[in-house]
């Protein structure tokens, strides 16, 4: 990859901070451990990209009632 397309790559992300909840934040530690993801940002991204193709493709999945354990 050159070195402008690292800048280009870099432009099109932007830094966020959020609070997540322990176990899901344990989780994704353990899938990084995994080497399932690579890092947090990278299971964040995974797993939004996910919810946003289930709202456009299988909107049910995501807004039907949920089965509580």
């Amino acid at each position: 990859m050159t070195r402008r397309q690292a800048e280009r790559d870099y432009s099109r992300r932007i830094p966020v901070s959020f609070t997540m909840e322990k176990d899901l934040y344990d989780m994704v530690d353990d899938m990084i451990d995994r080497k399932v993801f690579k890092d947090r940002s990278h299971a964040i991204n995974a797993a939004l990209d996910f919810l946003r193709w289930t709202i456009a493709n299988e909107p049910m999945r995501f807004y039907s009632p949920r089965n509580k354990k």
